[in-house]
């Protein structure tokens, strides 16, 4: 067997050892076909040259190909290209080119014409042949020579007896060659041959007005004679007995669906008007909507007596779609029109087939339409039904004629595993079903490619299906390809609808595929492609009409996973390298920005990059922020790592530095461990000492949440250390914030004092109200935790003045918490209850249900000492439920005070002053010494978080 298979008998591919050998330059692909034309022997330079650059040869043409041969030789392997006296030689078997294997057998058919073996060299000749062969022009006549065998093996199988079997064939054969008279003769032979006369005459019609719209001429002589022939067939019934059966088989191993199916029914049994009922199954290619359309159709055929009529309008698929009149001039003949009675104009045949259809109730199937300007001469009237299957949603049906639309998306999770069972036994899939849930997922949960699984597993026993996950995982689109039938390929049936965009549309879906995550917002895919938001909107809502995205909330967008893989492959191959750099770019940048401007939002002062701050207008208020980071955080933490494996190493810790402010929010450990530890590379690359301690505060945030207190210290410290060598106060007065709150975990208070005071201190100087804030807030936990707890109210009213200057609305919620504690304190319950209902009343409107939870702890614990045991209990029930399975250090805490004050959550007795049940001692107003301006107000707030409020 030869080392290197080489394949040009469609689009290029190239296997060595099996594997295949990724050609990316167009000259080393011309290469190689040019060499490829006549393995083992050698070409000429000029030759070679002129094949890469036809006439426009390089200066140095020489020298250019000889290192174009240099590369190509290192991709396909020593010995692959030989050195000779006047040029190079490819130096393989003939047979390993599938050019001249396909002539040597098409030889050896054209030697044994005539006996036994020629039928079987024909076929094997003919499977090799894959589409349109790369670089048609290096292979003078060769379709030619493929269609002349082609033809002739059809002869061979109509002789034999054969016509059931070709009828699809040709049809699709002519199809793809709509002017090959000898095509179109041979399925009109091949329908009348089975009985199918109104069929084979349709088809002349066809045929007739192809030649005529394409070449300006009639069928030639053979063709007429058949057309004779056909009209002189004395068998046909009359026209009032004629009843169409046309509906296709339906598939075996049908599985699922139940939901539409129920749908359907609905739809028919509650369709009383005297109109026809017209429904539009619409989803994206392979997703089952004929396989569907056609089981349906079989169920409620009984309900229409006077036939069924079907028609694939090729909509989508190789070939034009099949004109209205033609499928017009189809239907008439189906039932019982002679075609010589068809009428030549268009509207004369809708007219015709509305009064054959007239008080008759016949279902028709319009299989593959391609929009509703198509379908809608076809519509029948009063008491039929029309049933409709599209890749667009053929909105102006709906608008216009009243249709009905049933959309179908992937199968669940178990519709596709029991549509594997179904296709290839349920022992296979009960002996392995985690591999089984891993096929169906790598599927995307689509029954076509679901179906190609099954096949192959089916096809050898011995599979295991985990190795079968393993190799789809490896090469998803690859394994799933089938060259020899376009309709059972993933790749040609996603083609059928991208083919069908504009330009600009096409490119859009290719480079929508480089975003940081399968999911993505108006804004980020303008961002993408570089265009106006509203012209993006339209396109993406145009590639939603066809299926190639689909929606996913307000102006969200995400791929199906199998079409996601196919736009990666397509950027790869129609877009510049360049192009795909600056779009990534370009989505990288505005992450990062809108980010930045999100996570100042959400925390005023406390961001650790030195950039420009982002307009906080850009978003309106905190509520918003962060709705934006709850739909694109995992995106941001996507985008994180594709900027680092870029070497955009600015934006990788940027991008991550900006996720600190949501993450305290809605707490994803792993997910903000890791996207810190690639961003932290990124820093380390670029020696910035700010973008290292930035780094490093978010892991050390993250040891804190885990309860690893003297790992943070450790790293918080080194963070201080960056942030000192870069002279960067206002991101040391954050630092040291954050080393005062290890410290005070690990009881050092009076360091932990120290270290506030001084971050103070530095906030001051440079007129830094926010970080001032910060400090004030945490120092005043400290002095609460120590008793002050007078200190602690006016540090607290401080603190808030400040962070209502700043629009620190999160921050304020924060400082309210901090009051509570000290009016607890103080024995100030009813103040305490006050702050405290106002952060839980703030954290619900926020979603943070984490924080909400610590808030209603500290409620309930103060309802309880302020003798209203009842509601305590019952605020504590709700404390706990939101609380019991989060798995942190502030969540565990308050569940520990919880547990203390509350029996029925420890098991044991509430400590000494809740037993007490105390009411307040203390009264208070308002908050001491708060400037005139705060009474009366409620201050807007959000959650409370030590580590960073």
């Amino acid at each position: 067997m030869s080392e290197l298979r080489i394949f040009l008998l469609g689009p290029l591919r190239v296997e060595r050892l099996g594997e295949p050998v990724a050609l990316s330059s167009p000259k080393q692909r011309a290469l190689l076909a040019v060499l490829a034309r006549s393995p083992g022997t050698s070409v000429s330079v000029d030759a070679l040259a002129h094949g890469v650059w036809g006439e426009e040869l390089p200066e140095r043409a020489r020298a250019s190909l000889h290192t174009l041969v240099a590369r190509l030789r290192r991709l396909l392997g020593d010995g692959s290209i030989r050195t000779t006296a006047d040029g190079y030689l490819l130096a393989v078997d003939p047979g390993a080119v599938d050019v001249a294997e396909f002539r040597r057998l098409l030889n050896f058919a054209a030697s044994v014409r005539g006996t036994s073996g020629e039928l079987p060299a024909l076929r094997e000749a003919l499977a090799l042949w894959r589409g349109e062969p790369f670089l048609p022009e290096v292979w003078s006549g060769l379709t030619e020579q493929y269609l002349t065998a082609l033809r002739r093996r059809v002869d061979l199988d109509l002789a034999a007896g054969e016509h059931t079997g070709l009828v699809a064939e040709l049809t699709a054969l002519v199809a793809r060659h709509p002017l090959s008279e000898p095509l179109w003769e041979r399925l009109i032979r091949a329908l009348a041959a089975t009985g199918r006369h109104a069929e084979a005459l349709a088809e002349y019609a066809n045929c007739r007005r192809k030649l005529a719209e394409e070449l300006g001429v009639g069928p030639g002589p053979t063709l007429q004679e058949l057309y004779l022939e056909l009209l002189a067939h004395d068998d046909e019934p009359p026209a009032a007995s004629v009843l169409p059966r046309q509906l296709p088989s339906a598939v075996t191993g049908f599985v699922g669906r139940s939901d539409e199916l129920r749908a359907l029914d609905e739809l028919l049994r509650g369709h009383t008007d005297p109109t026809v009922l017209t429904v539009v199954v619409h989803g994206t290619g392979g997703v089952g909507k004929t396989t569907l359309a056609v089981r349906w159709a079989h169920q409620v055929a009984e309900q229409f007596p006077d036939g069924q009529l079907y028609i694939d309008l090729r909509g989508y698929g190789p070939g034009k779609p099949v004109a209205a009149s033609a499928a017009l001039s189809a239907f008439l003949c189906a039932l019982g029109v002679p075609e010589r009675a068809v009428p030549v104009d268009a509207a004369e045949r809708e007219a015709l087939l509305r009064s054959r259809l007239a008080g008759r109730r016949v279902l028709m199937l319009l299989d593959n339409a391609r929009d509703a300007a198509q379908v809608r001469p076809l519509l029948p009237g009063a008491g039929c039904l029309a049933l409709i299957t599209s890749r667009s949603d053929l909105r102006g049906l709906s608008v216009r004629d009243g249709a009905r639309s049933v959309a179908l998306h992937r199968m669940s999770k178990l519709e596709a595993t029991e549509l594997l069972a179904a296709n290839t036994g349920i022992d296979r899939v009960a002996a392995e079903p985690a591999a089984a849930d891993d096929l169906a997922r790598l599927c995307g949960h689509l029954p076509l490619a679901l179906r190609i699984i099954a096949d192959l597993v089916a096809r050898d026993p011995a599979t295991r299906l985990a190795e079968l996950a393993d190799e789809l995982r490896a090469r998803r689109l690859e394994l799933l390809a089938d060259p020899a039938d376009d309709a059972a390929d993933p790749r040609a049936v996603f083609s059928w609808s991208y083919r069908e965009l504009a330009a600009g549309e096409a490119q859009l879906f290719r480079l929508l595929s480089l975003s940081p995550a399968g999911q993505f917002g108006v804004a980020a895919a303008a961002a993408l492609a570089g265009r106006p938001e509203g012209e993006t909107r339209r396109s993406l809502d145009r590639l939603v009409s066809v299926h190639l995205l689909e929606p996913r909330g307000l102006g969200h967008y995400q791929f199906h996973d199998l079409l996601h893989h196919y736009a990666a492959e397509l950027t790869v191959a129609e877009d510049l390298a360049t192009t795909r750099s600056a779009a990534l770019r370009r989505a990288l940048g505005w992450y990062c920005r809108t980010a930045m401007a999100a996570s100042v939002t959400l925390a005023p002062g406390r961001h650790l990059w030195n950039d420009e701050v982002p307009r906080e207008d850009l978003f309106a208020g905190q509520p918003r922020a962060l709705d934006w980071f709850d739909h694109e955080w995992p995106a941001v933490v996507a985008a994180v790592r594709l900027a680092q494996e870029a070497g955009a190493d600015d934006l990788a810790w940027r991008l991550a530095a900006t996720l600190h402010a949501f993450f305290v929010i809605r707490p994803v450990w792993d997910e903000w461990e890791s996207a810190y530890r690639v961003a932290l590379v990124s820093a380390e690359r670029l020696g910035d000492p700010v973008a290292r301690g930035a780094c490093l505060v978010g892991l050390g945030t993250v040891h804190v949440h885990l309860g690893l207190e003297a790992q943070a210290l450790v790293a918080y410290r080194q963070a201080l250390a960056s942030f000192e060598e870069a002279g960067a106060k206002a991101q040391q007065a954050v630092a040291l914030v954050l080393i005062g709150n290890c410290l005070e975990f690990l009881e050092h208070h009076a360091d932990a004092e120290r270290s506030y005071r001084t971050s103070i201190a530095l906030s001051r100087e440079i007129g830094d109200q926010a970080r001032e804030a910060h400090a004030l807030s945490n120092l005043a936990i400290t002095a609460t935790s120590l008793g002050r707890c007078a200190e602690a109210v006016e540090l607290s009213t401080r603190c808030l003045y400040l962070r209502r200057a700043v629009g620190d609305e999160r921050g304020q919620a924060h400082t309210l918490d901090n009051l509570g504690d000290a009016w607890t304190e103080l024995g100030n319950h009813g103040e305490a209850i006050e702050c405290y209902r106002q952060a839980v009343a703030l954290a619900r409107a926020y979603r943070d249900r984490r924080n909400e939870g610590v808030h209603l702890g500290n409620l309930a614990r103060a309802e309880l000492r302020n003798g209203d045991a009842d509601r305590a209990r019952r605020t504590a029930a709700e404390a706990w439920a939101l609380l019991a399975n989060i798995p942190d250090n502030d969540a565990g805490k308050v569940r520990d005070r919880l547990a203390r004050s509350f029996p029925e959550y420890a098991g044991g007795q509430p400590d000494e002053r809740d037993q007490k049940a105390r009411g307040s001692t203390v009264r208070s107003t308002g908050v001491p010494g708060a400037p005139e301006e705060w009474e009366g107000e409620t201050p807007v707030a959000v959650t409370a978080d030590r580590t960073w409020g």
